[in-house]
């Protein structure tokens, strides 16, 4: 799920999150979940809904405002939900441009709106130095987690087997945002030609 960019805000790279529903509560949570899904998806009130003319399907991107999950993933227990910030959140891009007091303002800004829903993604997927899911910025995800207190999960966004299924993830990824497979950039660790 995309964070929706706040009007007056300096242009930035769209950020990403992922939820994750806890379970063993007859389903309560993963009602939350769709809730919170069905908001991100829903038109901007008295804005027409976009649909492809050959599909008569929506294709969109879900957005939503950073401080809406909470309405969401929270119940008087506690979180009901997990917010994941990995490398493509607002925290992992400041701690890719090397500015840890930004991160950790960030952090706690997610922390605020969800006590105990929090937890850093740590990924590799063993890019450039200076890139996302670099070793570099996967240490550094993990050294912010540590030093703030905040549960790390190492995902590695896994997505296929072996290396070699790359190619056929992207075409998975070309098919769901309806683009040419070269209109995008390829898997970072995918064997392509």
């Amino acid at each position: 799920m995309r964070e929706k960019p706040r009007k007056g805000a300096a242009e930035a790279a769209p950020t990403e999150v992922t939820i994750l529903a806890h379970g063993r509560n007859g389903g309560a949570y993963w009602a939350g979940l769709a809730r919170l899904v069905s908001s991100a998806h829903a038109p901007k009130r008295g804005a027409r809904r976009r649909t492809s003319a050959r599909h008569g399907s929506t294709h969109r991107e879900a957005f939503i405002d950073k401080r809406r999950p909470a309405v969401f993933l929270q119940d008087d227990s506690g979180p009901t939900g997990t917010v994941l910030l990995g490398p493509h959140s607002d925290v992992g891009h400041a701690v890719l441009a090397a500015d840890m007091p930004a991160a950790q303002k960030l952090l706690s800004q997610w922390c605020d709106l969800l006590p105990g829903g929090v937890a850093l993604e740590v990924v590799c997927h063993s890019t450039q130095p200076g890139q996302s899911a670099s070793m570099q910025h996967a240490a550094d995800m993990l050294s912010l987690a540590h030093t703030c207190g905040i549960p790390a999960v190492l995902t590695n966004a896994v997505r296929y087997l072996q290396p070699d299924d790359a190619l056929t993830g992207d075409v998975l990824d070309a098919a769901a945002h309806l683009l040419p497979l070269g209109s995008f950039a390829p898997s970072p660790t995918g064997r392509h030609g």
